[in-house]
């Protein structure tokens, strides 16, 4: 079974230089790894010939890992423009001080963080007045910015891949005047920023003694799981 098997998101560019590395001892550079980003099939074909070339057991490698998982072009489904996220990692710093509570202290602390996180986005999309959300207005008039001349590549794959018109959409659609914000995914606009947070979290409304707990419930023993804790003194982030 190959390492990557059952993965969404196979070697990242620091990851495939360190197996060639470590595994194959061949060197590539950085800029060999980084063509696995490239959102054009054609140019991409022809950098991974030039790889196979140089080195057959780093093709073999890259093959065995599943393109798919690798090469941006062939990302079977849309990355809106999201390359790589970790929520876990985001709640955890978030929760850093209100994880040692107790689990009762715990679930209203989440509850007031989630409610402030609601609220205040909630507010600023309803105040927000253009189509399309911050992020994206502003890297949609870079695009524009970036080069003025009117460019005929419209293959460079971005816009297949992240819903976002590229600097080429963006002139062709201005020279049958169609706006950059109809040529953009609905994901990215306002109105649906604003749906995302129009529920409101409310506290329990049922105090504690008045729970209707099955007697299953009630009556299980529940031990915290085995564990050895390490020598030494417990690491404590502040």
């Amino acid at each position: 079974m190959h390492k990557y098997d059952g993965v969404i998101e196979g070697p990242k560019t620091n990851d495939v230089i360190q197996i060639m590395r470590m595994e194959h001892g061949c060197e590539i550079s950085k800029s060999l790894a980084w063509d696995a980003r490239s959102l054009q099939l054609a140019w991409l074909e022809k950098r991974f010939q030039a790889v196979c070339n140089i080195s057959p057991a780093i093709g073999k490698y890259l093959t065995d890992a599943d393109i798919t998982k690798w090469a941006c072009c062939q990302f079977p489904g849309f990355r809106y423009d999201i390359r790589t996220t970790n929520p876990a990692e985001s709640i955890n710093s978030a929760l850093r001080t209100p994880r040692e509570y107790p689990v009762i202290p715990l679930l209203d602390s989440i509850r007031e963080m989630l409610t402030c996180w609601f609220f205040e986005r909630r507010t600023r999309s309803m105040k927000y007045t253009k189509p399309l959300t911050i992020v994206i207005e502003k890297k949609i008039d870079m695009r524009f910015n970036k080069d003025k001349t009117f460019l005929k590549n419209l293959l460079c794959g971005k816009y297949d891949l992240l819903k976002i018109p590229c600097r080429h959409a963006i002139k062709a659609g201005l020279t049958v005047s169609r706006a950059p914000s109809s040529l953009t995914d609905d994901m990215y606009m306002t109105s649906t920023w604003r749906t995302a947070y129009q529920e409101t979290i409310n506290p329990i409304g049922v105090p504690e003694d008045s729970w209707v707990v099955p007697n299953d419930v009630r009556n299980a023993n529940v031990v915290p799981p085995e564990s050895r804790r390490g020598a030494g003194r417990r690491r404590k982030r502040r």
